[in-house]
């Protein structure tokens, strides 16, 4: 189970806010319990849809992955885990403390970023949300929701009963690293004596170590980190703004070298999502980065469509091909493996661009970079026709 920015719940971090039965909209702040709403009957109606072979208005982010032959996260999730489906209790849940995040990302949007939140405002988004309709946590309302339910003490005390029963406790956000409910948390569950029982999964966005977190996380039973990386140098900078490159790649090494040293027990991932804005440094970054990490993710930014890979200029499309074909029969098994996953990437046509979302993409970029005093030709310079239509 999820709990979202919002505090609502969810089936998990990819389901739909398109709710099949009655139910599934409530708040963390308007249930008893957890399990009130875990045990209630909008859960048993999904258990029933889903045994009965029914397909599910939340599962659609899935659904169409897997129809395009693309991993879904289903699929992710029972490759990590051994599900444990002999336990009537809650073994997994996803929580997200808000959207308190200091980076303003240009594939993300205000539920997940409470610095884009602030820009919508400035943009007059909050009115044509350039979002609208593109994202699967996406719903009419999100910009008026309260995002500071952690703060309310009883809505975290019913998150903690149920660490005496977790196997995975997945914390994402906004930016988990920068929120301090995530570390009242992972101190409960220390202090619990539950720790070293619990795997901890954290996605973050690489910009800061809290300097309790190494004190902490080595308590558990392993820590997968997830870090979001989607490009490197000048390119990085331009679509996680305003991130400086050289801070994260230094971060990078300090979680790499705690890892090395088993300091840390668990995997060091790292999650790219492939957009018109990196494209062509991806088979660079995989290089880069094999040093460094485990396991490399790489996710296909399908929505917005305006951002697809597939608006890149045709030249960096046929170079970018090359390059990951040569990739593919690299001595090193690991850069062959993710050759070979971005290569079908590159083969899909989710996406074909079109004058709307060519303009789409335009007025998107030319808008917010203007309000943040930049120009993408000076970040990523073959760009620069994007803004010219």
């Amino acid at each position: 189970m999820t709990v979202t920015t919002t505090g609502r719940w969810a089936l998990c971090c990819e389901s739909s806010a398109d709710y099949s039965f009655e139910g599934g909209h409530k708040h963390i702040a308007s249930t008893g319990s957890v399990d009130e709403w875990f045990a209630g009957p909008y859960m048993d109606n999904v258990r029933k849809a889903m045994l009965g072979g029914k397909r599910l208005k939340e599962c659609a982010a899935c659904y169409r992955d897997e129809s395009m032959g693309m991993k879904s996260y289903r699929q992710h999730k029972l490759e990590e885990d051994d599900p444990d489906t002999s336990s009537p209790n809650i073994t997994f849940v996803d929580i997200k403390f808000g959207n308190k995040c200091n980076l303003k990302c240009k594939m993300c949007f205000p539920h997940s970023s409470s610095e884009l939140m602030k820009e919508w405002w400035q943009l007059g988004w909050t009115v044509d949300d350039p979002m609208e309709g593109q994202r699967a946590d996406y719903y009419d309302g999100y910009m008026l929701e309260n995002y500071d339910w952690p703060r309310q003490k009883e809505n975290i005390d019913k998150l903690l009963k149920i660490t005496e029963t977790v196997k995975v406790l997945k914390f994402t956000g906004g930016e988990p690293m920068i929120n301090p409910q995530m570390f009242k948390f992972l101190r409960h569950c220390v202090d619990s004596g539950v720790a070293s029982s619990i795997v901890l999964y954290i996605t973050t966005n690489c910009t800061q170590i809290h300097p309790k977190f190494l004190e902490l996380a080595r308590c558990f039973k392993q820590l997968r980190l997830r870090l979001s990386i989607d490009g490197f140098g000048r390119t990085y900078e331009y679509i996680r703004y305003p991130a400086h490159w050289g801070t994260v790649m230094h971060n990078i090494e300090q979680y790499s070298d705690w890892y090395r040293r088993g300091l840390i027990k668990g995997s060091i991932f790292m999650n790219s999502v492939v957009s018109v804005f990196n494209l062509h440094q991806m088979p660079s970054l995989f290089r880069m980065m094999r040093e460094h990490l485990d396991v490399f993710c790489i996710t296909d930014l399908n929505k917005p469509t305006f951002m697809s890979w597939r608006h890149a200029p045709e030249h960096i499309q046929r170079e970018t091909t090359c390059e990951v074909l040569s990739m593919v029969s690299d001595p090193d098994d690991t850069i062959s493996y993710v050759g070979k996953e971005m290569a079908a990437l590159l083969r899909r046509q989710y996406c074909v661009p079109t004058e709307v979302t060519r303009r789409q993409l335009c007025e998107f970029v030319t808008q917010q970079d203007t309000l943040r005093g930049m120009h993408i030709r000076d970040y990523i310079p073959h760009l620069e026709s994007i803004t010219q239509l």
